[in-house]
């Protein structure tokens, strides 16, 4: 007879980011969020709090150097919603930091947009990004996007917004 190991969670999978006790290494005030991977700062940057400017600063738990855009993604949906838009400033190198492989994000006031970037959403798994040539993983199965994953079949082209 075989007996079956009870299922541990994947040390891969996703956890949420939960609030935790601590503070910013270079004393900046905000809050701390931490994960099974991640260690984020969030912290308001005007007198709107959640509503106005937001700095994430997010980094692995070990210190590793990572890059995943839809690890990315997930941090600023759960610590400022999934309706705000932020960015990562590429600076003149008179304004480089990088000292720590921790990456910042620029979060946008609610209600307000990027003025540049695409106008519609194209989301792919694996199989719909090998159909066009390209490559893509596949979402993991709680993954917000999982169930969206599917590419309109209508979007034949992107538009692109600039401001004017």
């Amino acid at each position: 007879m075989t007996v079956r190991k009870p299922h541990k969670p994947s040390p891969h999978a996703w956890e949420p980011l939960e609030r935790a006790e601590g503070q910013h290494p270079v004393a900046i005030a905000g809050e701390l969020f931490m994960s099974n991977r991640y260690r984020v700062h969030r912290r308001y940057l005007s007198d709107d709090g959640i509503n106005g400017w937001v700095h994430l600063s997010i980094r692995h738990v070990n210190r590793t150097p990572i890059r995943d855009w839809r690890h990315f993604q997930r941090i600023k949906n759960e610590l400022v919603g999934a309706d705000r838009e932020a960015f990562e400033i590429y600076p003149a190198e008179a304004r480089l930091i990088d000292e720590a492989n921790q990456y910042h994000l620029w979060v946008m006031p609610k209600g307000t947009s990027i003025p540049m970037g695409f106008n519609e959403r194209l989301v792919g798994d694996a199989t719909q990004a090998d159909a066009m040539g390209a490559k893509q993983r596949d979402f993991a199965v709680d993954d917000p996007n999982h169930a969206e994953s599917l590419i309109p079949s209508t979007v034949t082209s992107l538009t692109i917004k600039t401001s004017s």
